[in-house]
């Protein structure tokens, strides 16, 4: 399925716009922590509709994709490369992702998406780090009763880029010996870097997150 395809349910005409991207109530429905990072693994997402003439839609109405208006540069973008540059682009997609910036088919806030990652891609010296990258939990603070600061430091001694209070991050946990992936992929909020010019993340979560070797996503 494309972007910009068009679908007659019933009488009313529809048109696929994004991705579908799963949120944490996938996980509580079907009772699995890792349902959200199974998900994204597999890079088979569902597609959001736009209605272009509403019309009446019944239980069993058939589903007849229509032939498809001449597609603007994004409009040749499969849902599933959708959404591979919506949650992991390279810098050999800079040229998808400037097409799918500016195209309308897409909505204002994935647009917004691809525009940030088409700016980390093409700052200078390219993104921070590529995939996965082993952090090590050195310090740990507990700010409230709910929330509990971590410092990671980089497990290869090298610098961190600059970045801002607030900012997100993909972290998966591991167990001690640094193998086997643990089920949980988290997004942590980074804090701030400590006084004194310690070159590490400071990010804050909930509590009970045990102190095993991270790797942790460039958000930066």
């Amino acid at each position: 399925m494309h972007l910009g395809e068009r679908i007659r349910v019933g009488s009313a005409l529809l048109e696929v716009r994004e991705p579908r991207t799963p949120c944490f109530k996938l996980g509580i429905r079907l009772r699995r922590e890792d349902a959200v990072t199974r998900f994204l693994r597999a890079g088979r997402p569902g597609y959001y509709l736009s209605v272009l003439e509403p019309g009446q839609v019944w239980a069993g109405a058939a589903a007849e994709r229509q032939p498809r208006p001449a597609p603007d540069a994004a409009g040749s973008l499969t849902v599933a490369e959708a959404f591979r540059l919506y949650v992991s682009p390279t810098a050999g997609d800079v040229p998808a992702l400037r097409a799918a910036a500016g195209s309308p088919v897409l909505s204002p806030d994935l647009r917004g998406q691809f525009r940030r990652h088409l700016t980390r891609l093409q700052r200078p010296g390219g993104p921070a780090w590529a995939g996965f990258r082993p952090f090590t939990i050195t310090a740990r603070q507990r700010e409230t009763p709910q929330v509990v600061s971590l410092s990671l430091r980089p497990g290869d001694g090298g610098r961190l880029p600059a970045f801002q209070a607030g900012q997100h991050v993909g972290v998966e946990l591991r167990d001690r010996q640094g193998h086997r992936p643990l089920p949980q992929l988290l997004a942590v909020q980074l804090a701030r870097r400590p006084r004194g010019g310690v070159d590490h993340h400071r990010p804050a979560g909930r509590p009970g997150t045990a102190c095993h070797p991270t790797w942790m996503t460039s958000g930066l």
